[in-house]
């Protein structure tokens, strides 16, 4: 919703040349989505705001600098998008900025506030939040990376998933759990329903990884989408893992909470020299008709 009250404001800004700017804002303040307004990626839980824009002339603004490195080396993480969440929607007035080539970024003309979220975002990375930014002068923040060897815009690919395919009515099926966002995920049935496939037994999705990987853990997230409910959200679940020339193992075998956020889970065999990895739904939080899953996240070196 703050995304398109940005387009708004920048299409008043393209056709009009920002004449309507002040009345925008106005009615956008009114109803809680003023300029402080913010949302983590989920979306589920906002912050409402009542504020306009404040002029950096009359009021006291501050910078916000740091830098975003790989967690695995160290080393600083060029082309990474870092912005105050409800503010980093790709505008040229955007509170954003994007790391340089030794993960350096800075974002000036920061008005005096507490931010609940800085949003940190980078092809083929679990995305990242900076919280509780306050901004009262200079700031430093800091933050760290977590590749994700199962992401699909990161060069792995979707070789083989379980029927059936959503993504007519949902705009993404099994991919959707490889496409580094929480707000999608792979929409499929319960094991048993009769709803849409008639697909007997364990809902699987195989990918293959753009490297062999050492891993380490895997980050899952559960919860329901498509406009399902969290009950859809899978709970027990099993990971396999398979080097190039090997059979499969299962890494790990477990349950997660369906609260719509990253798990994370240590592998427990299977985990050197990996080329593909499956995943397999096993049951959910008890709804009789759909069973879904938010992301996989594979990590390694």
């Amino acid at each position: 919703m703050l995304d398109m009250r940005n387009a708004i404001l920048q299409a008043d800004l393209v056709n009009n040349g920002g004449t309507n700017q002040t009345a925008l804002w106005t009615i956008f303040a009114e109803r809680g989505m003023g300029y402080f307004a913010s949302s983590t990626g989920d979306g589920i839980a906002p912050i409402e705001d009542f504020s306009v824009p404040v002029d950096c002339v009359t009021v006291a603004c501050g910078t916000i600098s740091g830098k975003i490195t790989d967690k695995s080396s160290g080393k600083g993480l060029s082309g990474v998008a870092v912005g105050v969440a409800g503010l980093d929607s790709g505008f040229g007035w955007d509170l954003a900025d994007t790391t340089g080539s030794n993960g350096s970024f800075s974002i000036a003309d920061v008005p005096f506030h507490t931010y609940p979220l800085l949003q940190v975002s980078r092809k083929a990375y679990e995305p990242a939040d900076l919280t509780n930014v306050v901004v009262d002068g200079a700031e430093t923040v800091n933050g760290k990376m977590v590749r994700d060897w199962a992401a699909l815009e990161g060069g792995a690919k979707l070789k083989k998933s379980s029927p059936p395919d959503y993504t007519e009515f949902c705009g993404v099926g099994a991919d959707g759990a490889f496409d580094l966002s929480l707000g999608s995920g792979w929409p499929s049935d319960a094991v048993g329903s009769d709803e849409g496939s008639n697909f007997t037994g364990p809902r699987k999705v195989t990918v293959k990884l753009p490297k062999v990987v050492d891993i380490t853990s895997f980050a899952l997230a559960s919860g329901g989408t498509c406009g399902d409910g969290p009950e859809a959200g899978v709970k027990k679940f099993r990971i396999e893992t398979k080097a190039k020339n090997g059979n499969w193992v299962t890494a790990l075998t477990g349950t997660v909470d369906n609260d719509g956020v990253f798990h994370v889970f240590k592998a427990k065999a299977g985990k050197k020299n990996v080329l593909y990895v499956r995943f397999t739904m096993l049951s959910n939080y008890g709804d009789p008709l759909f069973m879904d899953m938010l992301e996989l996240s594979v990590r390694g070196k």
